[in-house]
């Protein structure tokens, strides 16, 4: 379950822009990247989705990092390898509706920072599931074009109505 839970998070971070008034130079240079980390969050979602190994080779820095609930810390290779040869005991996803609960989008120079908290239902082998997650990606710009350097999900724990918290 946890790549494509990161995956929808991805893509509901590139559908928002969070960026105030800026000068119009300003506003130029972080338009295009915007544009540019959007882009590449919806390619590596694509990517993952249609477990495309080839295109992920070419998104993922080589110093690539996951870290996702239930997993341990996955490097590039292994990342990869997950989609090359899932394992016999993989969770096969039916179906997922998105949920967007937040998504901020921000830029140091040459890396971007994409945050986002939402909701993942659906049905994973014929069973029904939900879960609220929060997940950032780090992308890099190398050699003139972004890459995703890293990935996080964590799950936000579920509350009751009758919690004291």
């Amino acid at each position: 379950m946890r790549k494509p839970i990161l995956l929808v998070a991805l893509i509901i971070a590139t559908s928002l822009s969070v960026f105030g008034q800026k000068t119009d130079k300003q506003s130029s240079k972080i338009s295009k990247a915007d544009q540019e980390i959007k882009a590449l969050a919806v390619e590596f979602v694509n990517a993952v989705v249609k477990k495309d190994a080839v295109a992920l080779e070419r998104l993922l820095t080589d110093d690539f990092i996951d870290v996702s609930p239930g997993s341990p810390i996955s490097s590039r290779a292994e990342f990869i390898d997950e989609y090359k040869n899932p394992p016999a005991n993989a969770v096969k996803h039916d179906s997922a509706e998105i949920v967007a609960g937040s998504a901020k989008i921000r830029f140091y120079d040459d890396t971007a920072l994409i945050t986002a908290r939402w909701a993942w239902r659906g049905t994973a082998n014929g069973q029904a599931f939900s879960a609220v997650l929060v997940t950032t990606l780090v992308g890099a710009k190398k050699n003139g074009r972004w890459q995703v350097m890293a990935t996080h999900s964590t799950f936000v724990p579920k509350t009751t109505a009758n919690s004291s918290n």
